[in-house]
């Protein structure tokens, strides 16, 4: 992971002016730790839901719920399986 300054640039330069040990203290805190811009997300993570044809229909609220759920994520009604 990289350091990467996120803060305002002209905040840091009047405080190096007016106030050298605020400007550090500012530069200090507005450094933060980002990850790169190749960084992958991983694996399934997004994914879109599975088919049509392995969902059901929530009797709770009348979405599509995948089969391998217990509850339905739009109301929490149980199938009781």
């Amino acid at each position: 992971m990289a350091k990467e300054f996120t803060g305002s640039w002209v905040i840091f330069i009047i405080l190096l002016i007016l106030c050298w040990p605020a400007a550090l203290v500012y530069l200090l805190i507005k450094y933060e730790e980002r990850a790169p811009q190749y960084y992958q997300q991983p694996p399934g993570y997004g994914a879109p839901p599975p088919p049509q044809g392995q969902q059901r229909l929530c009797m709770g609220c009348g979405q599509q719920v995948p089969l391998n759920y217990n509850n339905c994520p739009h109301c929490g009604k149980n199938f009781g399986q």
